[in-house]
């Protein structure tokens, strides 16, 4: 059987534009249960130069949920700590990572969890 496929969504954005940062959203499915996993996006590097990652607004405020952003994004990945005691049963925007161009092209994301 092929494994299960994670509850982690990372949209590709549209096309790398040199002049525009891009933003993607790591979301979590709805009905998931997750209490505790490590999730990793990756990136081009020669495409794009990860600039920032941030805990969505309306995770910091939830009870019992901690998410923890590795500082190091830089190398090709992306990598965030979702823990949530009890089990988190909603759909939510987890993280907002941004991304800097170095040039046009097409943006693959392929999230995981490790």
């Amino acid at each position: 059987e092929p494994p299960e496929p994670p509850p982690l969504g990372a949209p590709s954005p549209a096309a790398a534009r040199t002049n525009e940062p891009i933003t993607a959203v790591a979301t979590l499915d709805s009905g998931s249960g997750l209490a505790a996993a490590d999730f990793c996006i990756s990136y081009d590097t020669a495409l794009l130069t990860c600039t920032g990652v941030k805990v969505s607004a309306g995770m910091e405020s939830v009870d019992g949920v901690c998410i923890e952003t590795n500082p190091n994004f830089d190398g090709g990945q992306v990598k965030f700590t979702f823990i949530c005691a009890k089990g988190f049963a909603d759909g939510a925007e987890l993280v907002t990572v941004t991304f800097q161009p170095k040039k046009e092209g097409a943006v693959t994301l392929t999230p995981t969890v490790t």
